[in-house]
């Protein structure tokens, strides 16, 4: 725990108390309650607290999603054992984020809205449901998995400082990859451009305008079955959001450093359509934000969200004939994963170049 704890002041976050809501979602059933684990002990000078919400179903979760021994139950334990704050560039969010030692998974800091019981429970009850019926059915899927939600807490009786955060933890998309450039893609050109002329930071993560940028001189082609099934993927997975309320979701994009596959997951995607964003769409709507931009906002409802957001991931990606690659393995989607590689032969390499025409007239 101390490998990523870090001490906040008394002012900024208050320790929990007996009158403190432990669930840490307000309004929150008996029923969800009783789904949660709580563990607190003591040492000499600090009190700690953790809650596992929804012990149980993500134990399930993980005993469905984990193939040993590439990855065990004992694993992901070890894995969180050792943690350190790291850096996540590129985001607007402002949480807190974390990562394992041995680089498996992130640990996303939770705010407010994204915690709110009237929001995060019905969603968490039919993400369950999704994931396992995605696994035992085949259903094509790039949702990057969260395997477990957890507050903790700790209160210093010497410094009277104290710390609490809701915390996600989630599969690291980009694990054992050698990732040269990532994208957050939402299928919004508003605001969407991230200056690279003054930074120079391997880690930074790009946005849609710099893809479509990038896109001009390498494009990214997908062979006919691999852009069908990770098209399968997105339109089950929004679909799934969709109906859950849910927007403000991305597509997180990794392009290998030999540029011989594609990484790709629908990430942030637990930010319900509440009311501070119908406000944030209504006043970018009406150019009181933006500068009078007439572009579409980013916030928008969740239909239209998922409209855009499966149009853009159409265009993004450039379709080519199987025959243009060789060694492709099947169902790379499924593990949020789609392989790329290159034409060799010289009627390949023809078509590699009709196809970069194409990308350059869309």
């Amino acid at each position: 725990m101390y490998t990523w704890m870090h001490s906040v002041s008394a002012e900024h976050h208050a320790f929990l108390n007996k009158d403190d809501d432990v669930d840490g979602a307000k309004g929150g059933s008996k029923t969800m309650q009783k789904r949660h684990f709580h563990l607190s002990f003591s040492d000499e000078s600090c009190k700690f607290f953790c809650c596992s919400y929804f012990a149980r179903d993500f134990h399930r979760l993980r005993e469905t999603v984990f193939v040993p021994p590439e990855q065990s139950l004992e694993d992901f334990s070890q894995s969180l054992s050792e943690c350190q704050p790291w850096d996540a560039a590129g985001g607007k969010s402002g949480s807190a984020f974390y990562k394992t030692r041995d680089d498996r998974f992130i640990l996303k800091e939770m705010n407010s809205y994204e915690a709110n019981a009237s929001s995060f429970e019905p969603f968490m009850a039919g993400y369950f449901d999704y994931v396992h019926r995605s696994v035992h059915s085949e259903q094509p899927s790039c949702i990057a998995k969260i395997l477990g939600v957890y507050k903790v807490a700790v209160n210093n009786f010497v410094t009277g400082n104290s710390y609490k955060q809701d915390l996600l933890v989630i599969e690291n998309l980009f694990y054992g990859r050698d990732i040269q450039e990532k994208f957050d893609l939402k299928g919004s050109i508003r605001n969407r451009m991230v200056d690279t002329s003054t930074v120079a930071d391997s880690n930074l993560v790009l946005w849609d305008e710099n893809l479509l940028k990038t896109m001009c001189d390498r494009p990214l082609y997908l062979s006919s079955r691999e852009n069908t099934r990770m098209l399968e993927a997105i339109s089950y997975d929004t679909n799934f959001l969709r109906s859950n309320h849910m927007m403000d979701y991305s597509m997180l994009l990794g392009i290998t450093r030999n540029r011989r596959e594609l990484v790709v997951g629908i990430v942030d995607y637990i930010r319900a359509f509440t009311w501070d964003k119908k406000v944030e769409q209504l006043l970018k709507q009406s150019g009181l934000l933006g500068r009078g931009d007439r572009r579409q906002p980013t916030c928008v409802d969740p239909g239209l969200y998922m409209e855009r957001f499966k149009e853009a991931m159409y265009k993004y990606f450039i379709t080519v004939p199987d025959f243009c690659f060789r060694g492709v393995p099947g169902g790379s989607v499924e593990g949020t994963r789609t392989e790329e590689l290159p034409a060799t032969s010289e009627s390949e390499k023809k078509m590699e170049g009709t196809a970069k025409e194409l990308g350059r007239a869309k």
